[in-house]
């Protein structure tokens, strides 16, 4: 198994690294990790932030279930999605796009 950075991208093959999502290029914890709170919106929007828990993430942090706290996300297609939004992050192209609809968002972690 292995630990990739989202923030630098590096990877690190440390059990311990990847478990706490630590990373030694960094001197860092980067990985999202359950009970994070972070602002979300669409890409290129001017739309108000939306508020997110994050409820689960993977062992590298970059695939998370994120339960919405407050507001709404507006997605690329138009329609808003309230309550569960499941994200991937792509540190390597600098992406985080919600999964079922492919919208490209930004994000403000950590708030």
């Amino acid at each position: 198994m292995s630990f990739l950075c989202p923030r630098c991208g590096r990877t690190s093959y440390h059990p311990e690294d990847e478990k706490e999502g630590y990373c030694g290029a960094c001197h860092d914890y980067t990985a999202l990790k359950a009970g994070d709170v972070l602002r979300i919106r669409h890409w290129g929007s001017d739309d108000l932030w939306c508020i997110c828990a994050v409820q689960l993430a993977s062992t590298n942090g970059q695939s998370l279930a994120l339960r919405v706290v407050e507001g709404a996300l507006r997605t690329a297609n138009g329609g808003l999605m309230t309550g569960a939004i499941a994200v991937n992050i792509d540190p390597q192209q600098g992406t985080v796009t919600e999964v079922l609809t492919g919208t490209e968002l930004v994000v403000e972690g950590r708030v």
